[in-house]
């Protein structure tokens, strides 16, 4: 452990190579290393836009109107699969609101994650599935809140580096990798950050012509890939 072990083995008078296919392994690895050098958790961004730049349409927090799907069942059940090789996933506020996410699997087989939410100002009612108590979640918070069973309040400053104050706690928490889910405001200010690792971007093969402006990000393109109508490009920072 950290070289320890090399070195006894080395003392011992075995003959000891080291960076055998160290690229692959610290890619295989990613996640772990990250951790335990970044002390952060790995960031694995996702979302799914229009042909012509749009994650949504505009839409009031208190209306009625529901997000329209933009890829296919293929890219669906794909994402639950992520869901269930992750930990844990992430959104804020006004997707919580808007869209009312389950963020579990249900087109997959495994272990729901952990679900992570900002909620800064307690606005998140018990009516919605984040608050179901059903699997364990995490609210990051403004206030003050006493924790229930599977649900846990997290007390943090909102206007001081936010992020970096939720993960050092997911870090104390020992969470490896968090997939965050959105929305626009989340997902830009990781961006904004640099605080990410990954990216998962669907293409779907519909137009919105206005709408919430899908983010702009660059990086390593890892694969471009076909998913019937729709496309996957996943980047590294």
């Amino acid at each position: 452990v950290a070289g320890k072990g090399i070195e006894m083995l080395k003392a011992a008078g075995i003959d000891v190579k080291v960076g055998v296919l160290q690229e692959s392994c610290r890619e295989l690895n990613r996640r772990f290393f990250t951790f335990h050098e970044k002390k952060r958790p790995y960031i694995m961004l996702k979302w799914a836009q229009t042909r012509d730049g749009f994650i949504d349409k505009l839409r009031d927090v208190d209306s009625d109107a529901k997000a329209e799907w933009i890829t296919n069942k293929v890219a669906k059940a794909l994402v639950h699969k992520w869901r269930a090789d992750e930990p844990a996933i992430m959104v804020g506020t006004v997707t919580a609101l808007k869209d009312n996410p389950q963020l579990t699997i249900r087109e997959w087989s495994g272990e729901d994650p952990l679900r992570i939410v900002l909620d800064r100002d307690l606005k998140l009612g018990k009516h919605l599935n984040l608050l179901d108590g059903k699997t364990p979640t995490v609210v990051f918070t403004n206030k003050q809140k006493e924790s229930t069973p599977n649900l846990t309040y997290v007390t943090v400053d909102f206007a001081d580096k936010l992020l970096d104050q939720v993960l050092n706690k997911l870090y104390e928490m020992s969470v490896l990798s968090v997939i965050v889910e959105g929305g626009e405001v989340l997902l830009n200010s990781f961006i904004a950050a640099n605080l990410w690792d990954e990216a998962k971007v669907f293409t779907g093969d519909r137009v919105f012509g206005d709408g919430v402006k899908a983010p702009v990000i660059s990086g390593k393109i890892i694969s471009d890939d076909r998913l019937g109508d729709s496309k996957l490009v996943v980047y590294y920072r």
